[in-house]
């Protein structure tokens, strides 16, 4: 004789039957009630992370491949090194061509301004 759960549609089935007095008496909280799981429903994690090494020894070839793109890693980053040591030159020294040019500028304006001043005060 078949059971009265096995004869109900899939969609009518109930979730779990636990009451939430029995959840409580397990030692979980109310709050997790909702989100209940019983064991034998609990499968293992599907998947692992991407950042978790594996767990087999890498093949020489892997090692080699890993070797290489290590290297090459380094080569990149001192060659953005060489290209922004020489960035900072030029820009050094384009800003000490600038604040020449602007002290040389300010110098003459600065003495012509005070020999205009100096020649207003002799009028006077």
């Amino acid at each position: 004789m078949a059971s009265k759960q096995e004869t109900k549609p899939p969609n009518e089935r109930p979730k779990f039957n636990i009451s939430l007095a029995e959840f409580l008496r397990k030692g979980l909280t109310a709050r997790d009630y909702t989100t209940y799981k019983p064991e034998h429903l609990i499968s293992e994690p599907a998947t692992r992370s991407r950042d978790s090494e594996p767990d087999t020894e890498l093949t020489p070839q892997q090692k080699a491949r890993k070797r290489y793109e290590e290297r090459n890693k380094e080569k990149r980053r001192e060659k953005a090194r060489e290209r922004m040591a020489k960035r900072r030159a030029v820009d050094y020294e384009a800003n000490r061509v600038k604040q020449k040019d602007y002290e040389e500028q300010y110098c003459k304006t600065h003495r012509e301004e005070r020999r205009y001043g100096e020649d207003r005060r002799r009028a006077m």
